[in-house]
Order: C-alpha cells, then structure tokens, then sequence
C-alpha cells in the first residue's frame, strides 16, 4: 500500500463514514446503519491526489482500523502537521472527540478542513491561490479604553466548514449587505476558513469585496486557526508548523484574531505552552476561545481573559459566562441598523 499508492499522494481524506450516531428520535438513537459515502467531495480528491479512505474505526483505538491509521500516518511524505479533508464525526456521541483529528492517533499530527458535502471544488480549486492580503475594512475607532464600559464583540462562526461558507455564510452577507444599505451597521466579525486561499480563492474574494461594501464587516480565522485542531496537543515541530500557517494565513487574509479551540482540560497547557508560541512575530493578537465539548468552567481563567507575553490577548470561553441553569446571558442580538460601539 505505501509503496504503490501514498508517495503518489500529496493530501489525506476521509469519506464521512460509518455509523450515524447523531441521529435522533425522541431521546433514542435510531438508524444506527452503515451510510453511503458523500461523493460530492470526490472530484476534488482526484484532482488533489488525496489519499482517501473509509474506515469506520479508524479512530478507534485497539481495532484493527486504527492500527491501519496509524500506519498511514506514520508513512507518508505529506507536510505536517496533515491536512485531513472531508469529515469525521462517525462516534460523536458525547461530544464529537476525533472530530478534529487531533485526537485520532498517539501522534496527534492532523487536523482537519470540514469539507465533504461540497461540490466542484475541483473546479473552484483551479484559481491561483491568493498571495497578496485581501483588502479588508480598516480598523474602527474605539477611542481610549474605559473599564466602565463593556466591549462586545458579536461573531458569525461555522466558518471553518466549507459547506456552511457555501450556504449559510453566502445567504447571510447577502442579506447582511443588504440590510446595512444607506446606513451605518454595527460591525459584525466574521470567522472563516483560511483553506480557502487555495481551495476556493474566488469564495474568499467575493466575501471580502462583499465587507468592503458595508463598511463595518471583518474576518477572523475560525478554530484553531489554519486547521480545525488542537494545537497545543501537537508535538513541538508540528505545533511550530501550525503557528506559522495560522500566521501566513492571518497576513493574507488581513486579519489579527483567530477562534481557539482546545479540548476542556487543555487550556491551562495551552497556555503555557502554545499561545506564546506567537508573541515573535506579533501577528496574532487576540484569540476567542470556545469550550470543547462540555460546558465545564475553565480553572485556568481566573477573570474574563489573559494576557500572553504581553502582546495578545486570550478571551475567556464563552461556557463560563453561562448562567447556572445552563442558559446564556440575555445579549439580544441587536438590529443591523443601531450605531453599536464597536468592540
């Protein structure tokens, strides 16, 4: 197999596999059978020479798909950490574990670009990859900070999967540009995938000039940041590799800010040990971390965020600014048309 198909290969890929567990009746799991895979995906996977398989198990540990896995993970002459596209959410029962891939194999060396269910992205995928940064809105204006004041922040997040870019997020700024005709907006942030330098540079073009024509909109990198992952679960030279394409990725895309997302007993090594990995080079300089998958207080925030070295600021998850009984703050989503201080 290695000798006759994977140095043939530049990518990994997996079909969405196996067994629906996320289907529900009532309160019980039903239709626990085995799914067709979603073709949609595959024009891309031949014209990108993946390595594309379907084991159901594969994440599985003691089965012998695993053992496969992690075979294939160790040889190969793909860059790392890798690049796994598709998706895999086959054992997602109590919160989705290997859906980033991080967790799939003792190397934890992959991470994932959500990616199945979209179609002609070997057409899409024609265009030169994006080289130069995209212009984006110039920052606003927040005046001196006021510690009597609260700073808000509103994000549009699914922007690491490319089927929700195609849909919802394309359906959304089309009504965003059109609402915020002949006014001025709140500023709305945006989080999308980096992928898309390459994958589909048109798609990203066509959001930016789209912000550009309302004045207030922005983009930030979605979790983890060049991959859907947990970084600070990646051995040194993967983790290294994995901040500097989150950096490449925020300089083309004209960004600072990326989405952080980290299994919820990881913060306190994350921090330690991976964000400042950043300070260098200063690019990026804030980080919006998101709770994975339990809505468990994170011990390691001790106020609403935290600096890193000085240079970028960690904001706290939004699982500990829940209420008690488990429901969010009431932050009612205000109207396109209301001059909201910026965040």
């Amino acid at each position: 197999m290695h000798t006759h198909y994977v140095n043939s290969t530049k990518h990994m890929a997996k079909l969405n596999p196996g067994y629906d567990v996320h289907h529900f009746e009532g309160n019980v799991y039903k239709n626990l059978s085995n799914k067709n895979p979603d073709t949609r995906f595959m024009d891309f996977s031949v014209k990108e020479k993946m390595f594309t398989f379907f084991l159901i198990n594969g994440c599985l540990k003691g089965t012998p798909e695993h053992h496969m896995t992690e075979k294939i993970v160790n040889n190969n002459p793909w860059t790392k950490p890798i690049t796994v596209y598709g998706y895999d959410d086959t054992w997602g029962i109590l919160g989705d574990p290997y859906e980033a891939e991080t967790l799939c194999v003792e190397e934890h060396n992959m991470g994932q670009v959500a990616s199945v269910g979209v179609s002609n992205l070997g057409f899409f995928s024609r265009e030169e990859p994006i080289s130069e940064p995209l212009k984006a809105n110039p920052d606003p204006e927040t005046g001196d900070y006021d510690a009597e004041k609260t700073y808000v922040a509103f994000v549009v997040g699914d922007g690491d999967a490319l089927y929700d870019v195609k849909g919802n997020m394309f359906n959304e700024m089309l009504q965003r540009v059109e609402e915020c005709k002949d006014t001025t907006c709140y500023p709305l942030i945006w989080s999308i995938s980096p992928q898309l330098i390459h994958v589909a540079p048109y798609w990203l073009q066509w959001f930016y000039e789209k912000a550009l024509q309302t004045g207030r909109d922005y983009f930030i990198l979605p979790p983890s940041g060049d991959l859907y992952a947990y970084p600070s679960r990646m051995s040194g030279d993967d983790r290294m590799n994995f901040v500097k394409n989150t950096e490449r990725d925020c300089e083309l895309l004209s960004t600072s800010g990326t989405m952080a997302w980290e299994w919820f007993y990881s913060w306190e090594h994350a921090i330690e040990s991976y964000f400042p990995l950043y300070s260098d080079k200063n690019t990026v300089k804030g980080f919006f971390a998101i709770d994975v998958p339990y809505p468990i207080p994170i011990v390691a925030f001790k106020g609403h965020y935290k600096f890193i070295d000085g240079n970028s600021v960690l904001f706290k998850p939004l699982a500990d600014w829940m209420k008690t009984d488990g429901s969010h703050s009431p932050l009612p989503f205000p109207d396109p048309k209301d001059n909201m201080e910026p965040a």
